[in-house]
């Protein structure tokens, strides 16, 4: 998997809501509690703020996961940035289930999404969140769970 700006900004929703969903990275990841961010120019695709702009008049907002990224492959990565969770066993496997659907009704069918999930959690708990997510998801080899 790798990278793609262009696929990324060219996704009808960054380009409908460019100027508040389009946002770096690395600011991403520290909103959401990273302590690092290694990155420079990557831009990614803020789902949590377009659900904010597209319920904002309305109650019944629906969780998605917090960002998803273009690929080279013309794909969009849907990623879950769990930094702030301290016992990744209190996640519920229908909770996670739900972002991922409803974050795939939002981005909607003009780029597909990649089969690949990414769980990022902080480096105390990624093994334990690695051995929980995978008995939770049955070993699914598209869950990829990481710093």
């Amino acid at each position: 998997m790798k990278y793609s700006k262009e696929v990324t900004k060219s996704h009808p929703l960054s380009i409908r809501y460019s100027q508040q969903a389009v946002i770096s990275l690395n600011v991403l990841l520290k909103k959401e509690g990273a302590r690092k961010c290694p990155f420079t120019q990557e831009e990614v695709l803020d789902l949590d703020e377009i659900e904010v702009i597209l319920k904002s008049k309305c109650d019944g907002r629906c969780e998605t996961m917090d960002f998803c990224i273009g690929l080279v492959s013309r794909q969009m990565l849907l990623v879950e940035a769990k930094f702030r969770v301290v016992q990744p066993r209190n996640l519920k496997k229908r909770d996670l289930e739900d972002k991922i659907r409803y974050s795939k009704c939002l981005l909607g069918q003009e780029t597909p999404i990649a089969r690949e999930k990414v769980f990022l959690f902080a480096d105390k708990t990624v093994d334990v969140a690695k051995r929980y997510l995978a008995r939770l998801f049955n070993n699914n080899p598209n869950l990829i769970v990481c710093t």
